[in-house]
């Protein structure tokens, strides 16, 4: 003969400061929480990521060289930091803008390197461009700390 588990809902005194079913107390580090910290925090992000599209398609107007489109950002506070292959090809863009450091391919294919050349003009040449991109180069240890794990 099977027997139901289900909890009776009167077996719970609703003065007890457990979550039903659990032997825990909210005070323990079970839920309860109101998650307003984190909706603040991914509210602050979204918005900073919105702002920083803003900044990188404002650099990007007017087709500028690679020399001037990071000079315009560096002037906005933004970090760029260029991934560059063996061969010294040009080959993503990793942004720093108020303490959030987001790769190009996470805000959108226009702001990646290919996207920035494709989509929003730049002038990229990289015999003329290898030096100034090499000056921000992003090391292998924060190019591997991007990747998804």
């Amino acid at each position: 003969m099977s027997r139901d588990i289900t909890p009776d809902p009167r077996d719970f005194d609703q003065s007890d400061s457990r979550e039903p079913g659990s032997r825990m107390t909210l005070s323990q580090g079970r839920g309860g929480g109101s998650g307003e910290n984190e909706d603040a925090r991914k509210k602050h992000s979204e918005e900073t990521l919105s702002e920083l599209r803003s900044i990188i398609d404002t650099a990007a107007t007017g087709k500028p060289s690679v020399a001037e489109f990071l000079d315009r950002l560096q002037r906005e506070h933004v970090n760029p930091l260029a991934s560059i292959q063996t061969d010294g090809r040009w080959n993503g863009m990793v942004y720093e803008y108020k303490g959030v450091r987001v790769k190009g391919s996470q805000l959108g294919r226009p702001y990646t390197a290919k996207g920035l050349q494709e989509r929003r003009g730049l002038d990229y040449d990289q015999a003329r461009d290898a030096g100034r991109l090499d000056r921000i180069r992003m090391d292998r240890s924060a190019e591997s700390s991007l990747r998804p794990s």
